[in-house]
């Protein structure tokens, strides 16, 4: 088994980023527990493409929410030009512009093995997950209301 070295994370993503732009796709680690539980950072793998033919709420993307910051995240809304971005595993959004959009998932190894992200099986979870999601924010709000009414 090879050595493991540890990169930064701005400069990986470059490196993915350019690879991308010349027709590649793209393989990588993840990192952190945004996506749990279904994806592990440490464990698991996204294989990504900058092939974006059109964007779609659930896709699982990698975009720049902020100077030389990246997320891996599901897709939860789209507004025109804002696109709402959620970790499956956070309980609060990020947003970003379409353009900041850098590279869709089209596969994941999870577990050590490979399933599409377009699968019959992760767009099931993807629309759970995006339930949850909806149904949390409307509690949330529910209870924001009902807070300030007492």
């Amino acid at each position: 088994m090879g050595r493991k070295i540890s990169v930064d994370n701005a400069l990986l993503i470059g490196v993915a980023l350019e690879a991308m732009a010349r027709g590649k796709s793209v393989v990588l680690p993840l990192k952190g527990d945004s996506m749990r539980p279904l994806l592990k950072g440490g464990r698991d793998k996204a294989r990504l493409t900058t092939s974006i033919s059109h964007l779609n709420v659930g896709d699982v993307v990698l975009a720049q929410v902020g100077e030389g910051r990246y997320v891996l995240h599901r897709v939860v809304g789209m507004d025109g030009d804002r696109v709402t971005l959620m970790g499956d595993g956070n309980k609060t959004p990020e947003y970003c512009r379409r353009e900041d959009v850098k590279a869709v998932a089209t596969d994941f190894c999870i577990r050590g093995r490979w399933i599409g992200a377009r699968s019959s099986l992760l767009r099931f979870y993807g629309k759970v997950i995006l339930r949850i999601v909806r149904l949390v924010r409307g509690l949330r709000g529910c209870l924001c209301q009902w807070s300030q009414h007492r």
